[in-house]
This record gives structure tokens, sequence and C-alpha cells, in this order.
């Protein structure tokens, strides 16, 4: 087992970013190489990462949608970084856009959905299984919503969890030391990114949803600590998979 890993992020906005998940990078001697996406959005890979010679993968959210291409300048780079980690092994989990990325990158269709915005719970559909992701996490698992855009089930993969108005919130794909994962919602975000993302997507939050902004931050402030408990272990869980230190179900 390595003691030090290399994650490649790929980072859309400069207010979605790792958040939660980073401190527990640190903490657990693994190493972020973020790509800035808004700022160059087809950067020249090192040799090492086009060699896929780097531990995991993390593909975070944004306000695009994978079905714009012409509002999405670094979709295509991002679809080939994906469909060689896969190739490759490498492990994978994209969050939000992230994961409809992969979903679409698995030929799945990603589509515009049900709105969801604010706090609400999903429920695991493989825990009699021990699936490690979802490992020492409960279920109902509350998390965050925020997304306008869902995908259908990739051919071949499992889904992980589910809620009543979105059938597809977490899938995995592949098995041993192919496995990617996908999460539609968030976990990795502090009250801080909340309100950033509040101010960033005023236009869109308010767009045929109501939303109170106001109880949505004191929400945010409320459920900082358990929210902050289950993203830490959800990520720790991810760090393990990639590590070898556990089997994916």
């Amino acid at each position: 087992m390595r003691e030090k890993l290399e994650f490649l992020v790929l980072q859309h906005v400069p207010y979605e970013h790792m958040g939660i998940y980073a401190q527990v990078a640190e903490e657990q001697n693994v190493e972020l190489n973020t790509l800035q996406l808004w700022k160059n959005p087809r950067p020249r890979l090192a040799k090492r990462y086009r060699d896929n010679l780097y531990d995991g993968l993390v593909i975070m959210g944004g306000p695009m949608s994978v079905y714009q291409p012409q509002d999405f300048p670094s979709k295509d780079f991002e679809m080939a970084v994906i469909k060689s980690a896969l190739k490759a092994g490498v492990p994978i989990l994209g969050i939000c856009l992230g994961s409809q990325l992969i979903a679409e990158a698995l030929g799945a269709k990603v589509y515009a959905g049900t709105k969801g915005i604010g706090f609400s719970n999903v429920t695991s559909t493989r825990r009699e299984e021990g699936h490690y992701l979802f490992n020492n996490l409960p279920s109902p698992l509350e998390v965050l919503e925020w997304h306008g855009d869902e995908f259908d089930l990739p051919k071949g993969a499992v889904r992980l969890a589910t809620s009543p108005n979105c059938e597809n919130q977490a899938f995995s794909y592949g098995k041993g030391m192919t496995i990617a994962f996908g999460i539609l919602f968030h976990l990795e975000a502090t009250p801080f990114m909340i309100n950033e993302w509040i101010k960033e997507g005023r236009q869109w939050i308010h767009e045929d949803f109501e939303i109170d902004e106001n109880k949505l931050k004191e929400q945010a402030l409320i459920k900082a600590v358990t929210m902050a408990q289950h993203g830490r272990q959800l990520f720790s869980n991810f760090i393990a998979i990639a590590r070898g230190e556990h089997e994916p179900s």
C-alpha cells in the first residue's frame, strides 16, 4: 500500500471546490492536483496523467449541462480523461455534474429533471451488501441537493442510492481495480460554500422553484457538524478504495 496518494481534480468554477473533502485529503496524505477548468478548459496534462499513473480522479460540480456542449468548453477534454481513467482502472468519484459526465461516458442519457435544491434524504439501495462507499453512513442519509439535471443508470452500473424525487442519486460501475462512483448530491459543502452557491446561482435557484434563501443558510449552519461528519466519512471511504484497502462490492 502506498502511503501517499495523488488525485487529479477537475474543477469547473471557483466556488464549487473540494471543501470538506480537501480537509480529509490533507489529513490522509492525499495530494490534490486541481485543474481550474474555468481558466483553461483544455489544459495540457503532464505525462503521468496521460499515462494514468495517478491514484484517483475526482470530478466536481458546476452550473453547466452535459447536453449543452456549446456552453461547456471543457467537456470534450473531461470526457477523454474520464474514458481513459475508466479503461486504466483509476478509481473515479464524480459529484453532481461530475456524476453526469461519468454517466454519459458510460453511454447513459443525461437530461433536465426535477430540480433539487436544499437538504433532503437519500436511501442506500445496497446496504445489505455492505457497499463500502457508504460504509458507516446512515440510511436514510441527509444530503445537500443542488441540481437540475438527472441521468439514466448506465448499463452495467449498480444503483447505490435513491430518493422519491430522483431515482438515481448514486451509482457504481465496475469491480475490483476498475471502479467509478457517481453521486448526484453534495456532502463536501460548508455553510460558507452554500452561501456562495446561493449568491452565484441566485437567478437559477429561483427559476420555477420556491426557496427561502435565509432558511437555507440557517439550515446549513444547524446541520454543518453532521454534514461534515458524513462528508468526511464518504471521502475517507473513497480514499480507502483508492488505496486498495477495500474491494468495492
